[in-house]
């Protein structure tokens, strides 16, 4: 491939960054080479690059057809010449694996906050984003929207500051909930995760606990995560959503210990009890034609019993 032609090839769209056209509309853009060794991460960027079979169908289109959609990027606020990336992690990374030096990028102006937005928004798009990536992109973003609010409501009048204020601090969880479109609380419950001690976060990364229960857990002290990890490892087992609730209920009655913990993991979990199953047309003829399945399992039951009972 010509290292050189890939501005050549450049096909991109603004609805790839940016949500409305009112937000295309009022920003200018233009397209240039940057040099792919004058490139930083974005500080805590929370997505993972991951050399997986993704990665290697990103390298292989990269070696086929070149950057298609130029990255984002923004002049680095500690100078010396370098930018930081705001959305193409992982094409910069595809590209280093292909020995390119230079890369197309929109190149912007951007305060933290708005990066920090711009970023968490770009990225979001991406598919197979974990639990985890979301939960720290969306504190991030949280705090930089609460944060330029903030800014927002230092050069506005007094009025329109104090509602900037209420929005803030009242619901601004739903405003970023409207903008990533989910709801609140959906929000919420992904941002609770940040509470997770790392190696349950790995254990969510990994999908060996689901959200529900991941979502539960964190409500717990970090002391009594480390107790319930400790656990989880010794039996080799993890709580159920169910279970997690009653742990968590335990540690606001303060009886949160190893023993306890050990004693609800241990316990049989609706899913790992062996059921019977019997085809309904096999004993469908010996029941009215309008009875209730579930009625014929009680009067099953009790025939059962019966038949027990007068052995």
């Amino acid at each position: 491939m010509d290292k050189m032609n890939l501005k050549s090839r450049l096909q991109y769209d603004m609805n790839n960054f940016f949500s409305t056209q009112e937000d295309r509309d009022s920003i200018e853009y233009k397209v240039t080479m940057v040099p792919i060794n004058l490139l930083d991460g974005f500080p805590e960027h929370p997505f993972h690059v991951k050399q997986n079979e993704d990665m290697d169908k990103l390298i292989a289109s990269i070696e086929l057809k070149g950057i298609i959609e130029p990255i984002l990027v923004r002049y680095a606020p500690y100078g010396g010449g370098r930018y930081q990336i705001i959305s193409g992690h992982r094409r910069v990374y595809a590209c280093k694996c292909l020995g390119l030096t230079d890369i197309p990028a929109i190149v912007k102006e951007l305060d933290d906050d708005t990066a920090t937005i711009l970023m968490v928004d770009a990225n979001l798009r991406r598919e197979n984003v974990t639990p985890i990536e979301k939960a720290k992109a969306f504190k991030m973003r949280m705090e930089a929207f609460k944060r330029y609010r903030l800014h927002t409501a230092e050069d506005a009048d007094d009025n329109t500051a104090s509602e900037i204020r209420n929005e803030i601090y009242g619901r601004s969880d739903e405003a970023i909930a409207a903008d990533i479109g989910m709801s609140a609380r959906q929000v919420q419950r992904f941002i609770r995760l940040n509470n997770l001690i790392p190696d349950i976060q790995d254990m969510v990364e990994e999908e060996a606990i689901k959200l529900n229960p991941a979502v539960e857990i964190s409500f717990l002290s970090a002391a009594s995560q480390e107790k319930l990890f400790r656990t989880m490892d010794e039996l080799q087992c993890t709580p159920s959503h169910a279970q997690t609730i009653r742990l968590k209920e335990m540690e606001k009655e303060k009886k949160l210990t190893i023993e306890q913990i050990t004693q609800v993991l241990k316990e049989l979990k609706p899913n790992q009890i062996e059921k019977l199953s019997i085809p309904i047309d096999q004993i469908s003829a010996y029941f009215p034609d309008d009875i209730d399945p579930a009625e014929m399992v009680q009067i099953v039951i009790n025939a059962l019993k019966k038949y027990s009972a007068s052995e």
